[in-house]
């Protein structure tokens, strides 16, 4: 699974649109975390962030499990 801050939608993974972590699978885009949920200073942390859920993602964590973390 790719996690980048500008992935394109051809590849699976997850990435930033309009203010949401979202995971992107086929074209379609499923909302996961707002960005304002979280107070992180620099793009170093998103990407962070981004890589986080990746990983729980790949690993079959739900979504609204990621959400409470």
């Amino acid at each position: 699974m790719w996690f980048s801050a500008r992935l394109p939608k051809s590849l699976p993974g997850v990435t930033v649109a309009n203010s949401w972590v979202v995971e992107q699978r086929y074209g379609v885009r499923k909302r996961i975390v707002a960005l304002t949920d979280w107070h992180l200073a620099g793009n170093h942390n998103i990407d962070n962030l981004l890589a986080a859920v990746a990983a729980a993602r790949a690993c079959g964590v739900l979504p609204t499990t990621i959400k409470r973390a």
